[in-house]
């Protein structure tokens, strides 16, 4: 993409791309739909990075429900990024791509160090009084 996309609530964060394909990214997911005949090199990746979840606490990218009659796509996601690689795929004025995002709640860090530290023998003395 040209320059950083902020999702805003409504139309106001769709884009479109060079005549190729329209973007809108609205809360739980993005609709991709290309605008004309076409085929990508190969190489050619599509990626949404700092994705920021809103909810609760600390939340990530768990997986993608993908509904695409695009053909010969892949897939890889992370916490707070996904990149599609499009290399060596064609579409045409009805292709479209839809992903949702799945995400859950990231555990707060707990205090299993504690369980972790190397065992210590604590020897106890008596003294003999007498």
């Amino acid at each position: 993409m040209d320059a950083p996309f902020t999702v805003a609530d409504g139309a106001a964060d769709e884009q479109q791309y060079s005549g190729v394909f329209h973007l809108d990214i609205d809360g739980d997911r993005f609709t991709i739909r290309y605008l004309q005949r076409a085929g990508w090199q190969d190489g050619t990746t599509f990626r949404l990075d700092d994705l920021d979840f809103a909810g609760p606490g600390r939340r990530a990218l768990s997986s993608l429900t993908v509904d695409t009659n695009l053909v010969g796509y892949t897939l890889v996601h992370g916490d707070d990024f996904l990149e599609i690689d499009w290399g060596g795929t064609q579409f045409n004025d009805s292709t479209y791509f839809i992903g949702r995002f799945n995400v859950s709640a990231v555990p707060e860090p707990t205090t299993f160090s504690i369980l972790s530290l190397p065992g210590r023998r604590h020897l106890l003395r008596r003294e003999k009084k007498g």
